[in-house]
């Protein structure tokens, strides 16, 4: 368990995840990178990304059932983990983690790894559907202009019809918010895809 260090995605809603881990890895203003344990403090803007985190299970397991045997209260807010399926840390030694982060930046202290971040999505919360409808131009219904995500493009109720039907309208009136929607669906699509969600 010595070469595990905390994990954490934090959205300004909640902590999206938490977890021991034994290493992380993303795209920041500096490119690619992957986090281990005793790394040096670092501070970087995110890129909008996929993160993978490898999850110790065995650390974790450990961690879980300590929290459990100190504090009897309740468990569902002592558990130390947030964000992974309980049932998987058994299933093998390791357990890969993806979310797609939205921009904001990562902080590594001795503490560990946290990603701060406006918008952040686990892939088991994300809709392949949806996402591959964004990819291929195609409106997603009224609420794809109310998205979190896409605070850019909140726009008057009254143009959304016309903004999801014609793509002109959007290049005019939104400048630079197609090519942002673009690179956070493919971000999406890439953490469906490699947290094998078909």
């Amino acid at each position: 368990m010595a070469n595990t260090f905390l994990a954490e995605i934090i959205t300004p809603e909640k902590v999206l995840f938490r977890a021991l881990a034994e290493e992380v890895t993303l795209r920041t203003e500096d490119g690619d990178i992957t986090f281990l344990a005793n790394h040096a403090d670092y501070l970087a803007a995110a890129d909008i990304t996929p993160v993978r985190i490898q999850v110790s299970n065995e650390a974790n397991v450990a961690e879980w059932i300590n929290a459990y045997a100190t504090e009897p209260g309740n468990r569902a807010q002592k558990s130390p983990l947030v964000g992974v399926n309980r049932e998987d840390l058994h299933a093998s030694d390791s357990l890969s983690v993806y979310a797609a982060v939205h921009g904001g930046f990562v902080h590594v202290t001795e503490e560990g790894v946290r990603i701060y971040s406006p918008v952040a999505e686990l892939a088991t919360a994300l809709d392949r559907d949806r996402v591959e409808a964004v990819l291929d131009g195609l409106p997603v219904g009224a609420d794809t202009f109310s998205d979190p995500v896409d605070e850019d493009e909140k726009i008057n109720p009254s143009l959304v019809s016309l903004l999801s039907t014609s793509p002109v309208a959007r290049a005019i009136l939104l400048p630079g918010a197609y090519e942002s929607r673009q690179r956070r669906a493919e971000v999406r699509l890439a953490v469906l895809n490699a947290a094998g969600q078909f």
